[in-house]
């Protein structure tokens, strides 16, 4: 009796994907996948890959959720095995700074821009910030600027990150004056006061003054003395500033 050779082709290839996963990718990551231990690949589903007949697609975080991609692989004698890995793809955090803007911010003026929406932040540039690392950093004002595009980048607790954007500008304040004519009368005699660098302007106190909303009201004292006027003017772009007049 004849007995022949008989080969055995093994059934069982040891394939595998590199990383190994579980994996934690944010929206817009991208990772590779790459399987091993084969010749050529099926990976399903094909959800956000690049391909799904190649041995190292890459995974591009387009939607949210979490997923089991599956790659199955055969050899050159036609043998399969599969591997798996599990993807969690979480969302970016919606960052946002109030006041929203654009903002203009007076000379000398306090302003907090504050960032929420994260849990932790760094904002750019630096300059002019008390801090690049709390969630509501002040902006110094003690000097003309603007605009300025400050960049808040926030993230969760995940390590998922966003950013949002404020434009800020520092206003020059405008330059008040005030005069009397003639600055020295008689009791009972009236004065023309005369204010300039604002829009609008606010006198006081308003004794003996005709109106305390104009940039010329007429002073008629009830005695004699010395009396102090302080007028407040307002530019068009809401600054002010004061001077005063004797």
């Amino acid at each position: 009796m004849a007995i022949d050779d008989v080969e055995v082709t093994p059934t069982c290839l040891d394939v595998t994907i590199t990383p190994t996963g579980p994996l934690t990718l944010c929206v817009g990551a991208t990772q590779t996948l790459t399987a091993s231990g084969a010749n050529t690949y099926s990976w399903s589903p094909a959800t956000d890959l690049s391909a799904t007949n190649v041995a190292a697609p890459v995974l591009t975080a387009a939607t949210t959720g979490t997923r089991t991609y599956t790659v199955t692989g055969t050899d050159a004698n036609g043998c399969t095995n599969s591997a798996t890995v599990t993807v969690t793809v979480n969302a970016n955090p919606t960052v946002s700074i109030t006041p929203a803007g654009p903002v203009t911010v007076c000379l000398n003026e306090n302003l907090t821009l504050t960032a929420s929406g994260a849990t932790s932040y760094v904002w750019s540039p630096a300059t002019d910030l008390s801090s690049t690392t709390v969630a509501n950093p002040s902006v110094t004002t003690s000097a003309v600027f603007g605009p300025r595009n400050y960049t808040v980048t926030g993230t969760d607790a995940n390590g998922c990150t966003n950013s949002a954007q404020v434009s800020v500008e520092v206003i020059a304040l405008p330059v008040a004056t005030a005069s009397a004519t003639p600055a020295t009368i008689c009791e009972y005699e009236t004065s023309a006061l005369n204010a300039t660098g604002g829009t609008s302007y606010a006198w006081t106190p308003a004794t003996g003054l005709s109106a305390t909303n104009v940039a010329n009201p007429t002073f008629t004292p009830t005695g004699a003395g010395s009396f102090t006027f302080t007028v407040t003017a307002t530019a068009g772009t809401g600054c002010t500033s004061s001077a005063q007049v004797t």
